[in-house]
């Protein structure tokens, strides 16, 4: 039971405290999931450019090997 004046402002900044951490903590919270939201959408936009660069690319080792194909195919018929 609080007797006295000093009690009741000891209990004040004793509350307020617990108050000013449980808004910091929600803070921190929500601070993490908007960083977590950041790399999840930073990550994928990373993969799918990591995505799109190898299918450049296979399509360039795709178009090579015709042409390596095709060239080999026609000095085989110049040979004949």
């Amino acid at each position: 039971m609080l007797t006295n004046v000093s009690d009741v402002t000891v209990t004040y900044f004793i509350y307020r405290k617990i108050i000013q951490i449980a808004f910091q903590t929600e803070l921190t919270c929500q601070r993490i999931q908007e960083f977590e939201t950041q790399a999840s959408s930073d990550l994928e936009l990373r993969n799918n450019k990591i995505d799109e660069l190898n299918r450049v690319s296979a399509g360039r080792n795709y178009d090579n090997l015709f042409m390596q194909s095709l060239s080999l195919s026609l000095s085989l018929y110049t040979a004949l």
